[in-house]
């Protein structure tokens, strides 16, 4: 249900774009001027536009670039993948092993040398079931593959001191060559990140739907205060 909640949003939402949406295009080659973009998409064929977004990890940024400037790679070459699995799954056999009788938002769990999480769906998703339902983190080893729903893997920034060593020349330069940048790592690396520089983003562009954003300064970077300009 909750997923055809989902797709449902997601198409009511995707009404609102007055362009072509496409989505899983492999592009080729992007092109900068000062009169705007080219992206060319594999097989060959180029299209033109005012901007371009780069919304991806940011290892991801150099290599569909015809023309980097020398600015660019420096501030995106220290970037390096980073890789992550998560698993559904409605096993509660790891708090039995461990005499725990009720799980909690998160809980951490010790394998071999490294620790993992689980979270309970339940109480962080407020879903209302007799089933328990987690989300589980490095924690593949200790679960019952029959009781396995869904695993995703996940393309995330690798973060140390050099890929960080140029994040705020990529938030001072946001908009240079007409390319903006978006994501969690230009954030606090969290979900509420990747939302507060999407609107930053935003304003930058000067959409008409833009919006006033303040709360980036000082420590609590990520506190949004919204109107719609």
């Amino acid at each position: 249900m909750k997923s055809q909640i989902l797709d449902s949003q997601t198409a009511e939402r995707s009404q609102r774009f007055k362009g072509e949406v496409l989505l899983n295009v492999e592009i080729a080659n992007i092109e900068r001027s000062l009169d705007g973009v080219k992206i060319e998409r594999s097989p060959g064929e180029i299209q033109e536009f005012d901007k371009v977004v780069f919304a991806t990890p940011p290892d991801q940024v150099m290599a569909p670039l015809a023309d980097p400037t020398d600015a660019e790679i420096k501030r995106f070459s220290g970037w390096k993948a980073n890789y992550a699995t998560t698993t559904i799954h409605t096993d509660t056999s790891m708090y039995g092993n461990h005499h725990i009788h009720h799980p909690s938002e998160f809980d951490f769990f010790q394998i071999d040398t490294r620790w993992g999480y689980n979270s309970y769906l339940n109480q962080l998703c407020d879903i209302s079931s007799s089933q328990d339902y987690f989300l589980s983190f490095q924690l593949e080893k200790m679960i019952d593959p029959v009781r396995i729903i869904h695993t995703q893997e996940h393309h995330t920034p690798l973060y140390t001191t050099e890929s960080f060593r140029y994040r705020d020349e990529v938030l001072a330069t946001n908009g240079e060559n007409n390319t903006y940048y978006a994501g969690a790592y230009l954030g606090d690396s969290l979900h509420e990140g990747a939302i507060a520089s999407a609107f930053r983003v935003v304003q930058l562009i000067g959409s008409p739907s833009a919006l006033s954003i303040s709360g980036f300064n000082g420590k609590n970077t990520n506190t949004l205060r919204l109107a719609k300009a």
